[in-house]
């Protein structure tokens, strides 16, 4: 028997609003860090100013640019700086691709802490950055 070892990175209200047993449904541990990468993907560099200073990222933005390499560059060093800007994120390996649908870029990241390492899967499209759940 394989045993699963979360590592802590804390508790949060799920970001789909899902109901559980008449409660709203928590995103623990792993869930909780693919949801908050997630989230501050999705949300713009600073559109929460008021709230959180600098907060989100600048990763949307290179949504529909041409299909090259110099475009996945850039991606990558904003994806880079989105995750180092996470306190709960020690150490991570990235990595993208374009996907096979026209418009989509799949992101993998390996979140490392010590000897625990979590792999991610996202994929970006028209719809934002999305998780891919495992399968």
């Amino acid at each position: 028997m394989t045993e699963t070892i979360n590592y802590d990175y804390g508790v949060d209200i799920n970001s789909h609003f899902n109901f559980k047993d008449g409660d709203i449904e928590l995103a623990e541990y792993d869930n909780n860090i693919a949801q908050a990468i997630m989230n501050r993907l999705n949300t713009f560099q600073d559109s929460l100013d008021l709230f959180y200073y600098d907060y989100g990222s600048f990763f949307l933005q290179f949504f529909g640019w041409r299909r090259r390499q110099t475009t996945l560059d850039l991606m990558k060093v904003e994806l880079d700086l989105t995750l180092a800007e996470d306190p709960r994120i020690n150490e991570f390996e990235t990595e993208l691709e374009y996907g096979e649908a026209t418009n989509t870029v799949v992101i993998r990241i390996k979140l490392i802490n010590g000897t625990i390492v979590n792999e991610l899967n996202y994929v970006l499209s028209e719809n934002g950055v999305e998780l891919v759940e495992d399968e």
